[in-house]
């Protein structure tokens, strides 16, 4: 069989001697002549046949033992050429289903339907490209224009590298997003000039944030306005360092710093409207109900003055914001009035003031009148329309009422059932005095006993005194009598109510602000007595009562306030109970009896004087006559 093979291949070099060119390192196979490629052991060359090379079934070529490094077969179970690589088969014909690559006319494709890696050999998707931190992936250009996908400090990042805008765009259609070199983002435009910038057609929705409970957010932009809020029926807020300082609920109403506002607008604390400019004035128009006319304003009428003016009475109210005076009716209130009225008055209530108060034309007050300044009614010698008072004060309040007021009624103390209208903490002048006396209003029970009511008059002492408050009434010195003197002799003409006695009558040294009011405290004793229950207290301009929350020390003490103005602070003193009055008329009275019967007894002497005379002068005359004898 040797000898066989030998003498074959021989014969066949012979036969293609012709044909065939002999080299020592290459062998050439062809018809031209041509010699052997230098870097090619064997250079076979043909235009018309191939190569044949050893063909068999997969099982056959799994079968060659230990098969050389680079050894090839064509499989005709596969129908593909296979080379050996030392370690494994690889197949090398396109039509084989284990090629990863396929070329399609100009295009190449893989045709496995795994995952396809580039520095990795564990793809996690289609395609995976994986590089070391720092690195670029992916990179398209068209040589001006390089965009690219990047992978450094914790970060994935897409986006241009060249000086070029960022687009993003869908269906094949045209960009629908834009992202500028300087990080202007563009939604609907290509030149966004802000940094998040939404172009839409006029009454488009720009963005709608919606949350699982139905909640929707939105923006509108419409061809004269724009829109912003809820699209559903939940409150809007606008919210700062996380407190919803602004909110609008589903009925149109406005909370600033509230949240249950029941009206158009519901504001907490203050709200400021400033002047545009010096010659502009600040406040709020009130127009009619189609908004064509303006029927009031409130606000300032310059620089010094505020108040309300009516579209056809003009300024009807303003005050002076440097003197805090007040003007009805005029158009600047009156110099050296705390209140200027004009017209006629009508006041159904309550008119205080602690400054002056002009009266100018008929005033009529149902309510109560308390005036701690200066009060003009009317004018000098001025006769009163229809021959009515200037002043005349209907309303009035029982003395049971006003601070508990209790009277003496000759056995006990009891309350005061008559009627208080007038109420004068300093003097009272008038030019004399009328008071109502008609037999047909009174009861009268018995004539006064003058000859007790003198001795009741010797009993009373007439005192030299000065007033504890010396703000109000300074040093001046006062000859009256002692309310709880008079009380010891005549209880008849005493009252007792609830007042206030000065007793601490002191400027607090230093003032604490307390979890439930202000501790004050005194250079020395403040004299309140343990059974104190409310404090008088003057703070700024005002005088206000306080409950007593405790008497820590005779220098000490604790009130109940929300808010004391404490620059300011006056402490006059404790609230009693027993505060004691005199009915100066009682005493008048008192003194008219004892008067009357001083009277009666100087008419009996001068009777008496009179018989005495006559006498004395019957026995002058008997007299005369002796010495004569």
């Amino acid at each position: 069989m040797k000898i066989t093979m030998k003498f074959f291949l021989f014969s066949l070099l012979v036969s293609q001697s012709r044909a065939t060119n002999l080299f020592a390192q290459s062998v050439a196979i062809n018809t031209d002549g041509s010699p052997a490629n230098t870097s090619s052991i064997l250079d076979i060359k043909s235009i018309n046949k191939g190569l044949l090379i050893p063909r068999m079934t997969s099982v056959q070529r799994i079968a060659i033992a230990a098969p050389a490094n680079g050894l090839m077969v064509f499989d005709i179970t596969t129908n593909s050429p296979w080379f050996y690589n030392g370690a494994s088969w690889n197949a090398l014909s396109a039509g084989s289903p284990s090629n990863y690559w396929t070329l399609n006319s100009t295009d190449i494709f893989t045709n496995t339907a795994g995952n396809v890696g580039i520095g990795t050999a564990t793809p996690l998707s289609k395609l995976s490209v994986q590089t070391a931190t720092g690195n670029y992936g992916i990179t398209h250009s068209d040589g001006t224009v390089t965009m690219g996908t990047y992978i450094g400090s914790g970060k994935g990042w897409i986006g241009s590298k060249s000086n070029h805008p960022l687009a993003f765009f869908t269906n094949n259609s045209n960009e629908q997003m834009t992202l500028l070199p300087n990080g202007n983002f563009g939604i609907g435009t290509t030149i966004p000039p802000t940094k998040l910038t939404i172009h839409t057609p006029n009454n488009t929705d720009g963005f709608s944030h919606e949350s699982d409970g139905g909640i929707i957010l939105k923006d509108v932009v419409g061809g004269i306005s724009a829109a912003f809020g809820t699209y559903s029926p939940h409150t809007f807020r606008l919210v700062a360092n996380s407190i919803a300082a602004i909110n609008i609920d589903i009925n149109g109403n406005i909370g600033v710093g509230v949240t249950d506002q029941a009206f158009k607008m519901d504001i907490a604390d203050r709200i400021r409207i400033r002047s545009s400019s010096v010659s502009s004035t600040a406040g709020i128009s009130l127009n009619n109900a189609n908004n064509s006319a303006v029927n009031a304003f409130i606000g300032t009428k310059d620089l010094d003055l505020v108040g309300i003016y009516g579209n056809t009475s003009g300024w009807g109210l303003l005050m002076n914001t440097n003197t805090g005076a007040v003007a009805i009716g005029y158009q600047n209130p009156v110099a050296g009035y705390r209140l200027s009225i004009l017209g006629n008055q009508y006041i159904n209530g309550l008119l205080a003031t602690t400054g002056d108060a002009e009266i100018g034309a008929d005033a009529q007050i149902s309510g109560n009148l308390n005036v701690g300044g200066r009060m003009i009614v009317g004018s000098a010698n001025q006769v009163g329309q229809f021959d009515l008072p200037p002043l005349e004060v209907n309303s009035n309040v029982s003395y049971q009422n006003y601070n508990g007021w209790t009277y003496y009624d000759n056995t006990s103390w009891s309350f005061n059932s008559n009627l208080l209208s007038i109420r004068a903490h300093g003097a009272v002048m008038a030019d004399y005095f009328i008071s109502i006396s008609d037999i047909r209003v009174k009861n009268i029970t018995a004539v006064s006993n003058s000859t007790k009511d003198l001795e009741t008059l010797n009993a009373l002492k007439i005192t030299d005194y000065t007033m504890k408050d010396k703000i109000q009434y300074g040093n001046k010195s006062f000859k009256k009598v002692i309310a709880q003197e008079v009380e010891k002799v005549y209880p008849q003409v005493i009252s007792k109510k609830t007042d206030y006695i000065p007793n601490v009558y002191a400027i607090p040294s230093k003032i604490e602000k307390t979890p439930h009011g202000y501790l004050l405290s005194f250079n020395d004793k403040h004299n309140l007595t343990k059974t104190a229950k409310k404090i008088q207290v003057m703070a700024g301009r005002a005088t206000n009562q306080f409950d007593i929350i405790s008497i820590p020390s005779d220098k000490q003490l604790e009130i109940k306030a929300d808010n004391l103005e404490t620059d300011k602070v006056f402490v006059y003193g404790e609230e009693v109970d027993d505060f004691r009055t005199v009915d100066y008329e009682g005493l008048t009275t008192l003194n008219i009896s004892a008067t009357q019967e001083l009277s009666k007894l100087i008419k009996k002497q001068q009777t008496i004087i009179e018989i005495q005379q006559q006498q004395i002068e019957q026995l002058r005359k008997r007299m005369e006559a002796a010495e004569k004898k």
